[in-house]
């Protein structure tokens, strides 16, 4: 029997889907950022740990990165994240607690490259 229920399509319209397009775009960016850190930016932070990332911003209230908070965010994103993503071998499917979820499925719009 199909469901029916208006708040269930609901939910899948204005929340499943949605938010499966903004994972898979996610992924999209995790990878083009790993390409990039393994591509050579890395290098420029390694040695460099406590050293602080002059950008100028602090007068825009911009917290001041160092070479160390650019390292532990390129482990945690470029490595776990992606390994939770990536967990089936398949950017169409993330692992979850509860086994395999397709995300791709729900999306409705074309991913756009940025």
């Amino acid at each position: 029997m199909a469901i029916t229920d208006p708040q269930a399509i609901k939910y899948c319209n204005e929340v499943v889907r949605p938010l499966s397009e903004k994972i898979r775009a996610l992924k999209a960016e995790i990878d083009a950022s790993r390409v990039a850190y393994d591509g050579g930016i890395g290098d420029h932070f390694w040695g460099h740990g406590g050293e602080a990332i002059e950008d100028g911003r602090e007068a825009e209230g911009v917290s001041r990165l160092t070479g160390n908070d650019v390292l532990a965010w390129n482990s945690l994103v470029n490595y776990d994240l992606k390994a939770v993503l990536d967990a089936t071998g398949t950017p169409a499917t993330v692992q979850s607690v509860g086994g395999n979820v397709t995300v791709a499925k729900p999306c409705v719009r074309a991913l756009e490259a940025r």
